[in-house]
């Protein structure tokens, strides 16, 4: 856990998510059977969440991500578990439905 303080210390703010929305994306990872039943524990899942956003905002490759994110290549593989067990599609959906809330 302390990587991601360092993430959150070394990162300015604006290239990352907010912690209300990474706890919100938890828990739809949660729900998707993201966390498997045997073998090793997948990366924890803020660490993908917040690597896939800082890309965005900065418009860098998998490759420059900075080390604090963690192995490029697991969090390339989390991300595409995350794609084929429909977690940003779902997301996407409960960010609009929560929008249309308000």
């Amino acid at each position: 856990m302390n990587c991601i303080i360092h993430i959150y210390e070394s990162i300015r703010a604006k290239h990352l998510l907010s912690k209300a929305i990474i706890a919100e994306a938890k828990e739809i990872i949660t729900n998707l059977g993201y966390y498997k039943q045997t073998g090793r524990p997948p990366i924890d899942p803020e660490f993908v969440l917040q690597a896939v956003y800082y890309i965005a905002r900065t418009e860098i490759p998998w490759g420059a991500l900075p080390k604090c994110f963690g192995p490029i290549s697991t969090l390339h593989a989390a991300f595409q578990r995350l794609h084929d067990l429909g977690f940003f599609d779902n997301f996407w959906l409960a960010l609009l439905e929560k929008y249309d809330k308000k």
